[in-house]
């Protein structure tokens, strides 16, 4: 199983990953390099898909308005969750 720090060490294990992040974007923005910032909780939990469709907006692809959180869940099974084939892979 996974183990997670608690109290203090939470605390601080929490700090220091929002400390990188905006390392990274402090980086991405200094070279000019465009990203998009999401939310994995937005992503899965939330009951619109606005955090989807920036996604789609960012990468000029997909549905860009009038995404609804259930065509999200609709197409789940249909991602690929690796860029091989099973053909490649057997």
């Amino acid at each position: 199983g996974v183990t997670l720090p608690t109290g203090e060490a939470l605390s601080h294990w929490l700090n220091v990953a929002t400390r990188n992040d905006a390392k990274v974007g402090a980086i991405l923005r200094e070279a000019g390099v465009d990203y998009v910032k999401v939310s994995y909780e937005q992503l899965y939990n939330a009951d619109n898909a606005d955090e989807w469709m920036k996604i789609f907006r960012f990468l000029r692809v997909g549905p860009m308005e009038d995404l609804t959180v259930d065509d999200v869940r609709a197409t789940f099974n249909l991602a690929s969750t690796h860029s091989k084939g099973r053909n490649e892979t057997v």
